[in-house]
């Protein structure tokens, strides 16, 4: 979910005077099945609310081969490139191996 709210300047942490609040501080919300749900801040101060699990796909590759979708996008934004190789390895070992 994205909010045109930036929820560091509810914290005190919001630079948006300065510019930008992209590299502030980890900030989280619990929600009430304990969840804690990552926060991250654009360049523009939008707060962007991210799953507290990752979704994976992995399981579906061969049906959505099937179906003919032949190319999937992986999610790394705000990961480190290792993330993202090791994503792509993976869902590539999983289309052969099925």
């Amino acid at each position: 979910m994205v909010t045109e709210d930036c929820l560091h300047a509810l914290l005190s942490t919001c630079r948006k005077k300065g510019g930008s609040c992209a590299r502030n501080r980890w900030i989280g919300i619990r929600d009430e099945t304990g969840h804690l749900l990552p926060v991250r801040t654009d360049g523009a101060c939008r707060s962007h609310i991210l799953n507290a699990a990752e979704t994976s796909l992995i399981e579906a590759v061969p049906d959505l081969a099937a179906a003919g979708i032949d190319s999937l996008v992986i999610d790394a934004r705000g990961r480190p490139g290792a993330y993202a190789r090791e994503m792509v390895t993976v869902y590539r070992e999983s289309s052969r191996s099925r």
